[in-house]
């Protein structure tokens, strides 16, 4: 069976840095996204998705990345299951992170505005792609482009 996901959207809050009990980074954060389908008033609805990232993959979110900054991130879906106070059993699904691309933010450092991409699946290191330029090529404008 395969369990891939990648979302594009937008931080909901600043990522934390913490540490299990065995030491090991982690983070977990919100990624909000619009919907495809609109609402009574003709708006867009919004979606948020529970995301959490561990090890160099977490240390690169919270280093490179803040609340509205644009990311994407694929791994799997997890359901957790858990007991609520008054008995009843319920269930949450969220997407542990394998990989993230860090699209920058607004009013975010020189640093972040950076494409950058870091794996836990790759070879540990952070891996930096071309700026658009270098892909496009220097005669197309930031402002012609459809993204």
């Amino acid at each position: 069976m395969v369990n891939c996901v990648v979302i594009c959207g937008r931080l909901t809050r600043n990522p934390e840095l913490k540490r299990g009990a065995s030491g090991t980074a982690f983070c977990q954060f919100s990624i909000a996204f619009n919907d495809r389908t609109k609402d009574e008033q003709g708006n867009y609805t919004t979606s948020f998705v529970n995301c959490t990232a561990w090890g160099k993959t977490a240390e690169f979110i919270c280093n490179y990345t803040k609340k509205g900054s644009q990311i994407v991130v694929s791994g799997r879906l997890q359901e957790n299951k858990y007991q609520r106070q008054d008995g009843t059993t319920s269930s949450r699904v969220q997407i542990n992170v394998e990989s993230v691309d860090s699209f920058g933010s607004n009013n975010s450092s020189s640093t972040a505005q950076n494409k950058d991409t870091y794996s836990n699946t790759n070879s540990n290191t952070f891996v930096d792609e071309p700026a658009n330029d270098d892909i496009l090529g220097s005669d197309i404008a930031d402002d012609d482009l459809p993204f």
